[in-house]
């Protein structure tokens, strides 16, 4: 139980990017303007009721195999392994000895009976059964990166993009903790590589950060029409008690701290000229970012505020388009979409 509960806390951590070292390519590079204060995106133990019985959460699988591989066995009850439950209400991750292998996720949009992650033991938790230099659940946090639609920085293929914007392009994974300047061999050598990124393979001591491009992704495929947007319907109980548990749940932390949930209202939209941003629900005085960013995921413009509500904004220098709108508020982070006309 503790090192299951040891994993989710780190989660909870580098999702919400608790952890920052002072690291030369922040700086320099400009790496920590594509760091967002949080991904907005919690972990939790989740209840789930079946036929009126609580299912456990953790579940325990007695069987007669000794390690596993990447053939999937371990996602199927005939072969030893356990069945997926729920996988489009709950995120299922499968722990054993896999050997010389890490893990591995399903990206989204896949087959449902394998849906989820599978990790060794020994790169799972904080501390215990874990084993350094992968002993921070960092490992999962990578996991759960592709899990959401991201792929690893250096994709499938040498120097082939990951699709996001804000991040640069690996020519090859990453390991131990790189020095400063870790040139890519890829478009003329020129560009310093985020080794510091999650969606690296460096050690747990050296990544601590996700992009706001690498945010946008995630979020689109929590999204209500995205391909796992079942994990955020609500329909999932957390529970704060040490109850036995087998899956986790993605979460919006607004649903449990703010008082009333919170929304953007934008108008006009189309815009032109200027745009109105209202966020019901907030108090006068909370404090909020605006970030806009064009269709790409870049970073175009961002606002710090506080106080009144609505508030008038010029977007004439955020160009024609679709534009989106991410309020970062102190409990959740709120995307919209804005059309702008010129």
């Amino acid at each position: 139980m503790a090192q299951v509960l040891s994993q989710i806390e780190a989660l909870n951590r580098d999702f919400a990017h608790q952890v920052l070292d002072d690291h030369p390519a922040l700086e320099r590079e400009g790496f920590l303007a594509r760091r967002p204060d949080s991904t907005g995106i919690h972990f939790c133990l989740a209840q789930a009721q079946v036929n009126g019985q609580t299912i456990p959460a953790i579940q325990y699988v007695p069987t007669t195999a000794t390690a596993w591989s990447s053939d999937h066995a371990i996602h199927f009850d005939s072969l030893g392994g356990a069945d997926a439950f729920r996988p489009d209400q709950f995120l299922n991750v499968w722990v054993g000895n896999f050997g010389d292998l890490a893990g591995y996720a399903q990206m989204p949009a896949l087959n449902p009976a394998t849906d989820g992650i599978v990790i060794d033991y020994r790169y799972f938790g904080s501390g215990g059964t874990a084993i350094a230099p992968y002993n921070d659940g960092k490992t999962l946090t990578h996991l759960v990166g592709n899990y959401l639609g991201l792929y690893d920085l250096w994709s499938d293929v040498s120097c082939q993009d990951d699709y996001v914007s804000d991040t640069p392009v690996h020519n090859a994974a990453n390991y131990g903790c790189p020095i400063y300047r870790h040139y890519s061999l890829c478009h003329g050598g020129s560009q310093i590589e985020m080794t510091i990124n999650f969606m690296d393979n460096t050690d747990d001591a050296c990544m601590y950060m996700f992009t706001y491009g690498q945010l946008l992704r995630m979020h689109a495929v929590l999204s209500e029409r995205g391909p796992r947007g079942g994990l955020r319907q609500g329909t999932v109980v957390c529970s704060d008690e040490d109850l036995p548990i087998v899956e986790t749940t993605i979460e919006q932390r607004s649903n449990t701290i703010a008082q009333v949930p919170l929304d953007v209202v934008l108008y006009p939209n189309p815009a032109k000229g200027e745009v109105q941003i209202t966020l019901q629900g907030a108090s006068p005085q909370m404090p909020y970012r605006i970030n806009i960013f064009n269709a790409l995921g870049q970073l175009l413009a961002t606002y710090q505020h506080e106080g009144t509500n609505p508030i008038t904004l010029s977007c004439d220098t955020w160009g024609e388009g679709i534009r989106l709108v991410a309020i970062t508020t102190p409990n959740q982070i709120i995307t919209k979409t804005l059309i702008i006309n010129e």
